[in-house]
């Protein structure tokens, strides 16, 4: 459900200015529900670095576009020279019927798309950092200029990722350094980029890559799961709440679909190397890399077999609190140590989990997710870590296995072109630290 404001402020003012408005003065004032008894559990970014996106989904036009416009797509033609009610000004002498262009000019961007439109994008930009990087993309792009039509959404889609095949990653609706147009020759989109693009053999080896990626996704699903339904641990002795959670799941869901590839690839080779040497616990820190939304932020993903905690207090019936707080506190090392050897990161998230079952004998386990900032280093708090580190016994330098991946957005195929892909940066690099 989206979130409502208080009745009285949706009845007066213009839609955009008075949601951000209110959003602005009354942040503490956003609800869940329409009653306004459920306010949203979570903080908002500061105003400073908040950003606004204005999306309309207007649904049933997609039969009648295909018969009066006998476009088989279904989806709003896209006409930047449209503005406000152009595009229901029926008197205008080239009006055409479910075309959209720049419906709130000069003030913020509205995107207006069509369900099938809107299904499209989602289907190729699945994280917020994909979509929301579309958004900015297709709001300059609309407001450049540049372009005179698009056929529908979804080649105009295919022309934004095209480009993020040749450059290898640098998304946009053309290639930089592209010449602007010349005065009466604006660009229109090419009918049958999206066909190209979803039969593409780059389409379809990108799809298998993503694969890894829903590790990933599936963490972020359990731990979301785990919030909502109160099964979460306690982290210093306070019971974790949907605020003191939000800001490492916000991090985490904020990886695009590249990082989350290279990233649920890591997760997966962790869980599986503790499978396979059944340690008692392991640990492995994935440090940022190049395709990661935040490079200041790193992972430490930490597994832990309950039963071997049992043992090693000499009393079975501890109970499994402790245990998870026992985990806690040993992966709170882990992410200060990793702080005071990367002072170029400011903050760690910490992923917890039990060891397999084929590990412990046992059926079930828990997940703990949380996160840890530094902004300036004390004397005090370097103590601190120091000392945690050398009571858990952690990140011992000379027990770290370090270990270098490269991996490239689009397997190497041949691009749509049929010319080489400008290469954006590096390949990816991921830094492994594995064990104690």
């Amino acid at each position: 459900m989206a979130p409502l404001l208080p009745q009285r402020h949706r009845r007066c003012g213009h839609p955009d200015q008075r949601a951000n408005n209110w959003i602005t003065r009354y942040s503490g004032r956003i609800f869940l529900d329409p009653a306004c008894t459920q306010k949203l559990p979570i903080d908002l970014p500061p105003a400073a670095t908040r950003r606004v996106h204005g999306v309309v989904v207007a649904t049933g036009a997609h039969k009648a576009i295909q018969k009066i416009l006998d476009d088989r797509s279904g989806s709003f033609v896209i006409m930047p020279a449209l503005k406000g009610r152009d595009a229901i000004d029926f008197s205008r002498r080239d009006f055409m019927p479910f075309a959209v262009g720049d419906v709130n000019p000069g003030r913020l961007f509205v995107h207006v798309f069509d369900d099938v439109g809107i299904k499209r994008v989602l289907e190729h930009l699945n994280t917020i950092s994909d979509f929301v990087g579309y958004l900015n993309k297709r709001a300059e792009y609309i407001r450049s200029s540049r372009f005179w039509m698009a056929h529908g959404e979804e080649e105009l889609l295919a022309g934004y990722l095209r480009v993020g095949i040749v450059t290898n990653g640098y998304y946009d609706f053309e290639l930089p350094g592209a010449e602007a147009p010349k005065k009466g020759q604006l660009k229109m989109t090419k009918q049958g980029l999206s066909s190209d693009y979803i039969l593409s053999e780059t389409h379809f080896q990108k799809a298998l890559a993503d694969d890894k990626s829903r590790v990933w996704d599936d963490l972020i699903t359990r731990f979301s799961d785990n919030l909502l339904a109160g099964a979460t641990g306690a982290f210093l002795g306070r019971k974790t709440t949907i605020a003191g959670a939000e800001p490492a799941l916000r991090l985490m869901a904020m990886e695009n679909r590249f990082s989350r590839r290279v990233y649920g690839e890591a997760v997966q080779g962790a869980i599986l190397k503790a499978m396979d040497s059944k340690e008692d616990w392991s640990a492995r820190v994935i440090l940022p890399n190049q395709p990661s939304e935040n490079p200041k932020v790193a992972y430490v993903v930490m597994i832990m077999s309950y039963p071997a905690f049992a043992r090693e207090r000499g009393d079975t019936d501890n109970g499994y609190d402790q245990y998870r707080e026992y985990r806690m506190r040993v992966m709170e090392a882990y992410c200060l140590a990793v702080l005071l050897d990367n002072r170029k990161l400011d903050t760690v998230v910490a992923i917890g989990m039990d060891a397999d079952s084929s590990v412990t004998g046992q059926e079930g386990g828990s997940e703990d997710l949380f996160s840890i900032r530094v902004d300036e280093w004390t004397p005090s708090l370097e103590s601190s870590a120091l000392k945690l580190r050398e009571h858990y016994d952690v990140l011992r330098h000379e027990r770290v296995a370090r270990q270098d991946i490269s991996r490239e957005e689009y397997p190497p195929t041949e691009s749509l072109t049929g010319a080489r892909r400008q290469r954006k940066n590096k390949p990816s690099r991921l830094r492994f630290k594995k064990k104690r």
